[in-house]
């Protein structure tokens, strides 16, 4: 088997925190485990385009799964149309709330004793509301948080209490998630979920391997970076019908992996989160196999942070859209 290049060289990327169900334990039929899988990915595909759209020459790093979690527990607690309404938007078929919880709860048990990725889950509401009991059950049992009620008058103090209860939930490693700025009389409700991840690569890049080369950020301009490279054996494929080679790169001591995207166009990432939009990652996924590669990838750091509301809004309206 010969070698492959794999040279990820694109200035304007994408990168998606996108949890794979695994199988689902529990009272859940067959049904219920591939539609929620399919729903966690529908979500996935709708939010990063509406995402892309707001958020062009930027690098993006978020997590579909944090958001629909977070909305689902909302959605939880809702009733009639606004229930219906919020579970298409989130791409969810079930027709019970146990079911949805359940499905949840079956990820989030997962990696609750993960070493390297922590997921915390929160529901604040305002002092003197109440929430129905059933309602605290769903979120005790499945989402492993219950609502607690808090002063957000207070606003510093209630920052203070919030984000001390991240950080005890992340091992410290996450600190300052909310700001007093974001809470005054009139907030009645915040939903929190916290996803904090830091693996090894299970096949690490040699340091003597990284060195200064061209990364792209545009079809024509290019900017000198520290390129990491090695040789190894991987999962790769060459797929046509994404206009794409994929390559996976998993993580030590663990059942994680990144996916890494490389446009065979240089300014191709656009069009290919397009063609994302029909084909599953599950399908992508079987089409990898074993193969000598040669990887640069370049050293980088980012931050990204994003108001959802209008976002959110455009989800909901694509799948209305999508229905008539």
């Amino acid at each position: 088997m010969g070698t492959d290049n794999f040279l990820v060289c694109l200035g304007i990327f994408t990168i998606l925190l996108v949890t794979l169900p695994p199988t689902l334990q529990g009272p859940i039929s067959n049904k219920d485990n591939a539609g929620f899988s399919t729903s966690l990915e529908s979500f996935a595909n709708k939010f990063s385009t509406q995402l892309a759209k707001s958020s062009k020459g930027q690098n993006i790093i978020y997590s579909p799964f944090s958001i629909q979690t977070c909305v689902a527990m909302a959605s939880l607690g809702a009733e009639g149309e606004t229930a219906a309404e919020m579970n298409r938007g989130l791409s969810l078929n079930a027709n019970n709330d146990e079911i949805t919880a359940k499905n949840f709860r079956s990820i989030l048990s997962t990696y609750e004793d993960s070493k390297i990725l922590k997921i915390a889950n929160k529901m604040y509401i305002m002092k003197d509301f109440e929430v129905q009991d059933k309602f605290n059950e769903l979120l005790t049992q499945n989402f492993f948080t219950s609502a607690e009620n808090i002063d957000f008058n207070q606003s510093t103090k209630a920052a203070q209490t919030i984000n001390s209860w991240v950080e005890s939930k992340t091992n410290n490693l996450i600190k300052n998630l909310v700001s007093d700025k974001a809470f005054n009389e009139k907030t009645r409700l915040v939903l929190l979920n916290a996803i904090y991840f830091k693996g090894e690569w299970e096949h690490a890049f040699p340091e003597s391997g990284t060195s200064q080369q061209p990364f792209y950020i545009s079809e024509k301009t290019s900017v000198e970076v520290p390129m990491m490279s090695q040789r190894g054996t991987f999962r790769y494929a060459d797929l046509p019908q994404i206009e794409a080679a994929v390559l996976e790169m998993p993580y030590k001591d663990s059942d994680l992996s990144m996916l890494i995207f490389l446009p065979n166009a240089i300014n191709g990432l656009g069009s290919l989160r397009q063609k994302l939009q029909t084909v599953s990652l599950h399908e992508i996924m079987d089409q990898l196999y074993s193969s000598k590669v040669i990887v640069n990838m370049p050293k980088f750091k980012t931050e990204y942070e994003m108001e959802l509301t209008e976002i959110l809004k455009k989800v909901w309206y694509s799948y209305w859209i999508a229905q008539k």
